[in-house]
């Protein structure tokens, strides 16, 4: 194993891998990474990282350091650096951090045999110049090696005057970039009513139409929900919590139909759920009771058929009395109680409802000291939807 590259990956920045790959591409690598999607992660005796990454299919993808410079290589249909590799950095990231060994990888590896394969067609000077596009493909895979050090240190050196001039110029040749400015200088200086209907007509623009990638077109859309988050977060900066919650229930329900309609890889889910993280925390200071809070909690969770509300877990942490977790507690029994089938419900999704419900009472129940009532509702609730693998571990 090089010592020298194993150090390179890890002076890594967040900074440094949104250079080389782009903030959407890393964020979406990201939830690659978190969704445990990297497989038998390796290290070649150069250096290089190599791993299985599963996509619409599985990709062998390696990431080296080419003079101080990222560079990937992938067999999907995407050119240049892209989120299958930034999930392949993050996971060794995450190895090391962690304690984790990264094994070698053999010098016959599948998955470099798969990479040199690939490589063939873009390595002879036919591919180079031929006119069907490749030379172009070729030109952008290129283009994303950009050095990643000394950027800060150049930027560090600069004037007040200096780095403005810069970012005008950086402003000046990315439309994009200037609109994306422009509307968070508007929302700082909006009125908080005239905010909160730009953020609610920001959440119906979003979510209007679903996410879709075709892979070997190199075309896609993913919807953006950068400008909902900038402005939630910054009503949530002011104080009106409880009017992120209101719109985060907006957000939830519209972005889960649309990312049911989604066919792109859990992009769309991404998304959504990164931005319903700026809700949850809003929850944890909003105005209602905190049994309320909980329960609102509960429902989130009860609710959320794509694993948007992993951000929950942030207001799960905060520490709630005894006496909050006994009211939680007998209004979940109760709603047990009350418990009916939704129309056109079938019994597989019925069950599985009432047993995220199950789980949830039982969790209040045990934080408020009433575990005596843990296994009978875990006995009665397996003779009504066949529980018993819950039911034994209480045992």
């Amino acid at each position: 194993m090089s010592k020298k590259t194993n150090k390179d990956f890890q002076n890594l920045t967040w900074f440094d891998l949104q250079s080389w790959a782009g903030s959407k591409v890393v964020s979406r690598g990201k939830s690659y990474q978190q969704n445990k999607l990297v497989e038998d992660l390796a290290i070649t005796q150069s250096g290089d990282l190599v791993a299985w990454v599963t996509g619409s299919t599985t990709y062998a993808t390696k990431v080296s350091f080419d003079e101080g410079s990222l560079a990937s290589a992938c067999t999907c249909p995407y050119y240049g650096a892209c989120k299958h590799a930034v999930a392949l950095v993050l996971e060794y990231l995450d190895c090391i951090e962690n304690n984790r060994n990264v094994p070698p990888a053999s010098k016959n590896d599948e998955r470099l045999l798969l990479l040199d394969e690939g490589s063939e067609d873009i390595d002879n000077d036919d591919a180079l110049y031929s006119d069907d596009g490749k030379d172009d493909e070729v030109a952008a895979e290129r283009a994303n090696r950009i050095p990643q050090f000394g950027i800060n240190d150049y930027l560090g050196n600069k004037s007040k005057g200096e780095l403005i001039d810069i970012i005008t110029g950086i402003i000046s040749r990315n439309p994009e970039i200037r609109e994306d400015l422009n509307y968070k200088a508007q929302i700082r200086r909006e009125k908080p009513v005239a905010l909160i209907k730009i953020v609610e007509r920001e959440i119906l623009k979003a979510s209007n139409e679903p996410g879709w990638l075709d892979h070997w077109k190199h075309i896609g859309y993913i919807p953006d929900y950068s400008r909902v988050r900038s402005g939630l977060q910054k009503l949530l900066d002011d104080g009106y919590a409880d009017e992120v919650v209101r719109l985060g229930k907006k957000l939830f329900s519209k972005g889960t139909k649309q990312v049911a309609q989604s066919h792109d890889e859990g992009d769309t889910a991404y998304e959504v759920a990164d931005t319903l993280k700026i809700v949850f925390m809003a929850l944890g200071e909003c105005s209602i009771s905190n049994v309320e809070k909980m329960e609102m909690a509960v429902d989130f969770r009860l609710n959320d058929e794509y694993d948007l509300c992993s951000g929950l877990e942030m207001f799960r942490n905060h520490r709630f009395s005894k006496k909050d977790w006994n009211d939680l507690a007998n209004r979940l029994l109760r709603r047990l109680h009350e418990f009916k089938s939704q129309c056109l419900e079938s019994a597989f999704a019925r069950d599985y409802r009432r047993g995220t419900l199950g789980n949830e009472t039982i969790r209040a129940l045990e934080n408020a000291g009433r575990n005596e009532e843990v296994i009978e509702l875990c006995m009665k609730e397996a003779e009504t939807t066949g529980s018993y693998v819950r039911l034994v571990k209480q045992l």
